[in-house]
């Protein structure tokens, strides 16, 4: 991805914003650990910071196959704002990783939770096809879920520095009305 930093305004009163970057831009990392880390961030600490401390309908951490990693809100009153809690993952990260294997522990069984839902016939049929598409092989999402079941904490501090290192070169898009230019 280019970085690209946009801005559009729409005639609303909430906003939209976004921080992207690959992860080729970066030393490699755990993709398991990167799951669990994006489950934390977005279910814990930007879901504190941006949709109850700042008002945004919602907001998340995702981690794409294709390797992109993006933070966004959604519904915001205050995008700028926003942009700059995302800069805070990788200290929140850090705080998981101090908090110990106990809690660390909650996040890796929610990750594994939502990777593997219970599914009917027909959704189990559309994932099969959907994951052979992409090319993603059972063995991948094993060994994937293999590094999720073993995440340390140095492996979410190694998260925590290469998303602070990613965000360094991210991507910015911000969409909002005329009002945000004073948030």
């Amino acid at each position: 991805l280019p970085d690209v930093n946009e801005g559009f305004m729409i005639p609303a009163e909430i906003g939209f914003a976004a921080r992207a970057a690959h992860l080729s831009q970066v030393d490699s990392v755990s993709s398991g650990a990167l799951k669990v880390a994006s489950q934390f961030l977005t279910f814990d600490y930007l879901w504190s910071e941006i949709r109850v401390k700042g008002g945004a309908y919602g907001t998340g951490c995702s981690t794409g196959f294709s390797g992109v990693v993006g933070l966004t809100s959604y519904r915001d009153p205050s995008p700028a704002q926003s942009l700059s809690t995302f800069l805070g993952v990788g200290d929140a990260l850090r705080g998981l990783a101090q908090a110990g294997a106990q809690e660390i522990t909650k996040y890796i069984i929610s990750t594994i939770a939502g990777q593997e839902p219970v599914l009917t016939p027909r959704l189990e049929g559309s994932q099969a096809a959907s994951l052979y598409l992409m090319g993603e092989t059972t063995q991948r999402r094993q060994e994937k879920r293999s590094q999720m079941l073993r995440t340390t904490p140095a492996d979410l501090e190694q998260v925590a520095d290469a998303l602070d290192a990613l965000l360094a070169k991210s991507g910015v898009c911000v969409i909002g009305g005329a009002a945000d230019d004073a948030h």
